[in-house]
């Protein structure tokens, strides 16, 4: 195989990994894993649109309560299972664990909304 054939592969190859990976680009749907005592990611940029996933995963129970007037529901408190919310206008959306974390301490997070 020529040295141009096999930088051709390698090429092909790291641009298939990039489009196949879930690397919570802005403009994607993203997901945000609820383990024992934190959001992982914490911060999250998406566009405009945008549905993220909370999804629990440990053992402790947490929930989804959004910072500011105005805000929507926040999630059942649980171990288990799902939440999703879509962003439909830019801004900085705080949210915290009611049980694990105030507004400003603890496990909290923020979506980011150019």
């Amino acid at each position: 195989m020529t040295m141009y054939r096999r930088l051709s592969v390698l090429a092909l190859a790291a641009l298939l990994a990039a489009a196949c990976s879930d690397s919570g680009d802005p403009g994607s749907d993203s997901d945000i894993t609820v383990s024992d005592d934190s959001f992982s990611p914490s911060t999250l940029t998406v566009d405009v649109g945008a549905t993220v996933t909370w999804e629990w995963t440990g053992g402790n129970q947490h929930n989804v309560t959004w910072v500011g007037p105005g805000a929507p529901a926040a999630s059942a408190t649980q171990t288990t299972g799902t939440y999703e919310r879509t962003f439909g206008a830019a801004g900085d959306y705080d949210y915290y664990c009611t049980i694990h974390g105030t507004e400003t301490t603890g496990m909290r997070g923020t979506v980011t909304v150019p």
